[in-house]
């Protein structure tokens, strides 16, 4: 099974370069395609590209009819279109993410079409179905290393759990995961507006897919750290600062 990994870089080439190396190291498998989305990305972030031909690139263009956050949901569709142009299963990650070992790997061995596999997801966000630790951000300066694989370590082991078991899909849906193209086409993409909704874009795509039938799993010896929106948060690229920040 090949899976096209998809990674979204604007300015933070540490975290880029970070986050990379530590997917591509501990992935378990080489069976992939590493595709990164930019959005006017700075000259530093072109450079690293070039020099890891590996990389696929694709360039998101602005939506002027959008705000800054719905354009970011729009971009994170386009690297869902351009994964499911070469892979029948994609799997979003981010800069801002540090990758346990075999983390791929395992979740590619319990993937079905109609099966959403999903890792144990360490996070300094508050909440009820994540582990909530600060690691410190995604680069090689600033990540407690030590830490994060003694809590791995500890936490790692063979097996799943399934809806059942953990209490509702909810309780399943962590990030990363691997998505076969079939819900994609049938229920995506992700709205760019939060509109009046309470519930974001991405968790309202995968509500519906689990009404259509999908069911999720968490996979337990797949660990990822995600320390959340890092990028997002800072400063936004040159010839952005015109747009609304949008919901």
């Amino acid at each position: 099974m090949r899976v096209s990994i998809v990674n979204f870089c604007s300015t933070a080439v540490e975290m880029l370069d970070f986050s990379s190396k530590m997917m591509q190291e501990n992935a378990g498998t080489k069976d992939f395609d590493y595709i990164v989305v930019t959005w006017k990305p700075t000259p530093e972030v072109l450079v690293w590209i070039k020099e890891h031909p590996e990389v696929i690139q694709v360039e998101y263009q602005t939506n002027e009819n959008l705000g800054y956050v719905p354009n970011l949901r729009a971009m994170m569709n386009s690297g869902f279109d351009a994964g499911y142009k070469l892979n029948d299963w994609v799997c979003v990650i981010n800069t801002d993410m540090a990758f346990g070992r075999n983390w791929l790997l395992n979740l590619v061995r319990h993937a079905k079409e109609n099966v959403i596999p999903n890792s144990i997801h360490l996070t300094p966000i508050h909440g009820p179905h994540v582990i909530t630790v600060d690691l410190g951000i995604t680069t090689a300066k600033t990540f407690d290393f030590e830490r994060f694989w003694k809590m791995h370590d500890k936490l790692y082991q063979d097996g799943i759990l399934t809806e059942e078991k953990r209490g509702g899909w909810l309780a399943c849906a962590t990030f990363p995961y691997v998505l076969h193209r079939k819900w994609w086409e049938c229920y995506g993409p992700w709205e760019t507006d939060l509109g009046e909704h309470q519930e974001s874009p991405d968790r309202r795509f995968f509500r519906r897919c689990h009404e259509a039938g999908a069911r999720f799993i968490l996979v337990l010896d797949s660990i990822c750290y995600h320390h959340e929106a890092v990028e997002r948060r800072g400063k936004r690229p040159p010839g952005l600062e015109h747009l609304p920040e949008g919901r």
